[in-house]
C-alpha cells in the first residue's frame, strides 16, 4: 500500500487503547465515498497492526470507532458542519477526528463528491 497515496494518514505506532478503538468500525451508511474509506481503513489497519476490524452497523457500548459523512442524521450536531465543508479540499473531502462525549468520531465530510 502506498501510503503518500491514502486519505487516511498512518503512524505506525498505535498504543493499545487505540487498537482497542480500531478493532470495531461502526458505519451506519451506504454510499460510495463510505465503502472507499472503509476498505482503505480495513486494509491500513490489517496491514500496519494486523488488525482486521468488525464493521458494525449500530453503535456498541464497547470502543469502536464511528466513520460518518456529514451528510449522515446523526451526524454530532456540537460539531460545524459549515466550517468543516469550508475545509474541503479540491477533491471534496476532509478527514478529521474528534472526541465527542468519550466517542470517538472519525468524520469524511464529502460535500462535493457523492
Amino acid at each position: 500500500m502506498e501510503m503518500d497515496k491514502c486519505w487516511i494518514r498512518y503512524t505506525s505506532k498505535a498504543g493499545r487503547k487505540a487498537l482497542a478503538f480500531l478493532s470495531t468500525i461502526v458505519v451506519q451508511e451506504t454510499s460510495v465515498n463510505i465503502a472507499s474509506a472503509v476498505e482503505e481503513l480495513v486494509n491500513g489497519l490489517r496491514s500496519l497492526y494486523g488488525v482486521v476490524p468488525e464493521i458494525l452497523p449500530e453503535k456498541t457500548e464497547n470502543p469502536h470507532l464511528f466513520l460518518t459523512t456529514i451528510q449522515n442524521p446523526s451526524f454530532p450536531h456540537a460539531l460545524d458542519k459549515d466550517a468543516i465543508e469550508r475545509e474541503l479540499n479540491e477533491e471534496g473531502y476532509v478527514i478529521q477526528t474528534q472526541l465527542v462525549p468519550s466517542i470517538h468520531y472519525m468524520k469524511k465530510a464529502a460535500g462535493i463528491i457523492g
